[in-house]
């Protein structure tokens, strides 16, 4: 933290005001602030709850899932355990999927096996991020390697056996786990 005071003025589409704000130090990991001006708004904004802000800047929208940036905010937390076990899985042929049967049905193909793979991630004390289009990762506190393999195993058996239908053609998931 800079001991230095700053200005910062900005729309804010939370609280539907124009803010000019001065925030100041005042210990390590902790600062001060004054709203210096609150005038209205020029655009006619939502007011937006903490929950609901919080559900946007962590979870990913489409799996329901935590996002990247919710698995980078909590790294420091997760290595600073001495044990700790990360998997990721990934979905093979994602755009074979969605160039044959279309990028809705590829979403229904991604939130299928994120929502098999969370159930047995959160059973077993974990947690499952979206890390990017068809990539996920498991973290687990307090695991060692023979404690998640079966884990893994299960989840990806659960995913390939899972079947979609598109219009009549029945859809196979095909996962890799590592």
């Amino acid at each position: 933290s800079s001991k230095k005071v700053r200005y910062v003025e900005s729309d804010s589409t939370i609280i539907n005001r124009k803010l000019t704000v001065e925030a100041f130090y005042v210990e390590p990991d902790m600062c001060g602030c004054i709203i210096r001006n609150h005038e209205q708004a020029a655009s006619d904004s939502v007011v937006i709850s903490d929950y609901s802000l919080e559900r946007k800047a962590y979870f990913d929208t489409l799996t329901e899932v935590y996002n990247r940036l919710y698995l980078q905010e909590n790294e420091v937390r997760l290595s600073a355990e001495q044990n700790f076990g990360v998997a990721f899985f990934d979905l093979n042929n994602l755009k074979s999927v969605n160039d044959t049967y279309g990028h809705s049905f590829g979403d229904m193909v991604t939130v299928t096996a994120s929502h098999i793979a969370n159930e047995i991630v959160e059973t077993n004390g974990g947690i499952l991020g979206r890390y990017g289009g068809e990539e996920f990762m498991m973290a687990f506190l307090n695991r060692n390697v023979e404690e998640l393999l079966p884990i893994v195993e299960e989840i990806h058996e659960k995913i390939k056996a899972a079947e979609l239908n598109h219009n009549g053609d029945v859809v196979k998931i095909n996962v890799s786990i590592g």
